[in-house]
């Protein structure tokens, strides 16, 4: 038995010695010419334990204690180590969007919240004039600095209304556009306290019944009391299969209150090596089966039905967008076909109306002016996520076989400027 043993080891020993040249022994192998064949597409958001692993790489106890990201440079270098031990099959062009909490900066729209006294509560008094709230909290508070915070109680009203300082005017209190709101007072009496504590179970069920008509990817964020000295903290949610998502929270850190943010960023595989790429390309190959040249094209022609067909009235199959609802010849756009269709005759054959007296030189033009201005608005549906990076330009280029009526391949490129907005940059549309 002992023999037999000692044969299985030599054998072991001899394809563990052999393994390493294994490939260049292939007849036929050549390095060059090699086709990767594990190329993944990633979309993961951290665990605890992964928190915890990450947190080894790169020696970082805050990220193993409180399960978030001290920064931007840190995140990137971590993930990306984290990445390399988690797929180590993965093959060169393999891309990933991993989903992780990481601390705000200090120029962050909640900030304020973090320094104790910028954010403060006012009730209206009787003779108090509330028709130029400017000019009120002015008088009130005439020190104010810059971004600081007041939420104002009305007697007539149980909801409070924010509003901040911009350096010359108080303003209603917004991010992103969007319009904070503070937790009505019926909330904590309804609750008999005066401040949340389990805000992750409260505010869930106050944000479905106050904004029941609420709609997938709509932001809210809500001020609240966190404590008996009634600071204020805050939540953000998105709206996500009908459900809230938590987004951003304050926190502690170390008797600090922090600001924390999900963030999602994207890495790529390159030379065996995980880096942080924000920039992506997609490339749509003329194909009716590819996934994603389908979900792409389909995209597009569900946006031209719901913003240029379907508010003209008409039906499918009146209008750009055939009676399938597959393709449409606003920017010649074809799920079915997985390619651009800049076919002059087959698009007024859909949508005489449209291209009526017009040269089939112009109608191809006009496609493409289409085309540059859909593809934007398609790409702020299907990446939400992307935004601008410090220190680098984040380009977006889509890659696409166009008909016309022979085949042509094509590339356009769009520059991320600011949170899922995406701008055309001049003269990238062009054929390869």
């Amino acid at each position: 038995m002992k023999t037999i043993h000692y044969i299985y080891i030599g054998i072991t020993l001899l394809f563990m010695v052999s393994c390493g040249d294994y490939n260049e022994n292939l007849d036929g192998y050549c390095e060059d010419n090699y086709k990767p064949t594990d190329i993944k597409n990633i979309k993961y958001e951290l665990t605890n334990s992964d928190y915890e692993q990450i947190a080894k790489h790169v020696n970082n106890n805050i990220i193993k204690s409180h399960k978030f990201m001290p920064d931007a440079n840190t995140a990137h270098e971590g993930i990306s180590l984290w990445l390399q031990n988690a797929y180590p099959t993965a093959d060169n062009g393999s891309k990933a969007a991993i989903t992780y909490w990481q601390q705000g900066s200090e120029n962050h729209f909640l900030a304020p919240l973090t320094v104790r006294g910028k954010a403060t509560t006012y009730t209206i008094k009787e003779g108090d004039d509330t028709s130029d709230i400017d000019a009120l909290l002015k008088n009130i508070k005439q020190d104010a600095a810059t971004n600081d915070i007041i939420v104002v109680l009305f007697p007539d009203n149980t909801e409070p209304v924010p509003y901040q300082y911009t350096g010359k005017w108080w303003n209603r209190f917004t991010a992103s556009g969007k319009e904070v709101d503070a937790l009505p007072l019926s909330v904590y009496n309804s609750l008999g306290t005066t401040y949340i504590e389990n805000a992750d179970d409260v505010l869930p069920v106050y944000m479905k019944n106050a904004y029941p008509y609420a709609k997938n990817e709509d932001t809210k964020t809500v001020l609240y009391y966190h404590n008996k000295y009634q600071d204020y903290g805050a939540r953000q949610y998105v709206r996500t299969d009908n459900e809230w998502q938590l987004t951003l929270t304050t926190d502690t850190l170390m008797r600090k209150t922090i600001i924390k943010e999900k963030i999602s960023a994207p890495f790529e595989l390159t030379n065996g090596t995980w880096v942080y790429n924000p920039s992506m390309t997609i490339t749509l190959p003329k194909s009716k089966t590819d996934a994603t040249t389908k979900a792409f094209y389909q995209a597009v022609a569900d946006w031209v039905w719901a913003n240029i067909d379907s508010p003209a009235g008409l039906t499918k199959g009146q209008g750009y967008v055939s009676k399938w609802g597959n393709n449409e010849y606003y920017t010649g756009s074809s799920a079915y076909n997985g390619c651009v269709e800049w076919l002059p005759t087959a698009a007024k054959s859909q949508n005489p109306a449209a291209f009526e007296g017009m040269t089939d030189e112009e109608i191809i033009t006009l496609m493409q002016q289409n085309l540059i201005t859909v593809y934007a608005e398609v790409l702020k549906t299907l990446f939400p996520e992307a935004n601008t990076a410090e220190g680098m330009e984040v380009i977006y280029t889509i890659n696409f076989t166009a008909m016309m009526p022979e085949e042509v391949e094509y590339t356009i490129q769009y520059k991320v400027t600011a949170s899922a907005e995406f701008t055309y940059i001049d003269g990238s549309m062009r054929p390869l």
